[in-house]
């Protein structure tokens, strides 16, 4: 029996982003999934599977997380972003008690970017004692991806946590710093992680890394990243994204997911062109 994907998002509407799905072109093709042994897991970053100008694969290697994908029919995947807010801890805390823990069946825990709020070490250390600590530890199973706010701080508050230098002892995580997006793969399904600070124009070493993995048959692509695309928040579309959008439309990514604006959304499916091609409102 295939296995399903179930992507619970937190429903707190300061904390989860937006979900929107492509609509591929009738001239694309699906990509069907292929049967992978359901307790294996890879890491690539975006330094393994390089545009043609790129450096070779040997400079970054494959890395294989010690857990496993656990061995129910489905993939237990949480998503949230925006969070550690000071003076919001205790909200937080409690979001956090939501989301199960690795040894009770979490897959994967994707985080959306911004801990708030400037990115600095003293945010990472607040944000740790929630998501790291107490009892909770997430870290194993987390794929972060860098937001607005830990742009100016990223070299003393992002990349010092995410590399374990920051807060000891350190149990790992599936994010690598360099370069700041990368692909996980649990069976059939792939989580694309960008970094939405910089360019993913057409052409650009990210644009063309985000082509090559929807562009790998087999998969199931769910790309993340901390600007949404659309979006009927506060900071509205990000027109920046624009050629990335189109290529999730073209090689049939399932769908979006992003934060920033600080609102639950639900987009509507659109095509390539932005134009909403099946029923539903967005909601926030």
């Amino acid at each position: 029996m295939p296995r399903r994907l179930l992507v619970i998002a937190a429903l707190m509407a300061l904390f989860i982003g937006g979900l929107a799905a492509c609509a591929r072109p009738s001239t694309s093709t699906s990509q069907p999934a292929v049967t992978v042994p359901a307790s294996t897991s890879t890491l690539s970053s975006g330094a393994t599977s390089p545009p043609a100008s790129g450096p070779s694969a040997s400079q970054s290697p494959t890395i294989t997380p010690t857990s496993e994908v656990s061995q129910e029919s489905q993939l237990v995947v949480y998503a949230v972003g925006d969070d550690t807010e000071p003076g919001n801890e205790s909200v937080s805390h409690r979001l956090a008690g939501l989301i199960p823990l690795p040894s009770q069946g979490l897959d994967l825990f994707i985080y959306l970017g911004d801990v708030r709020m400037t990115g600095s070490p003293a945010d990472f250390q607040r944000y740790d004692a929630i998501w790291g600590g107490g009892g909770r530890d997430l870290r194993t199973k987390t794929a972060s991806l860098i937001g607005n706010h830990e742009t100016a701080s990223r070299e003393t508050g992002w990349v010092p946590y995410w590399s374990g230098k920051l807060i000891t002892p350190w149990p790992g995580s599936l994010t690598q710093t360099s370069p700041p997006y990368y692909t996980i793969t649990l069976g059939a399904w792939k989580f694309i992680i960008l970094d939405t600070t910089t360019s993913l124009a057409s052409g650009s070493p990210q644009y063309n890394f985000l082509v090559q993995e929807l562009k790998e048959s087999g998969y199931r692509c769910i790309v993340c990243g901390h600007y949404p695309r659309w979006s009927n928040g506060l900071h509205g579309d990000d027109s920046d994204l624009d050629a990335a959008w189109k290529a999730m439309c073209t090689y049939g990514a399932v769908a979006y997911l992003s934060g920033h604006d600080h609102g639950s959304q639900v987009q509507p499916q659109r095509d390539g062109n932005g134009t909403v091609v099946s029923s539903g409102a967005a909601s926030n």
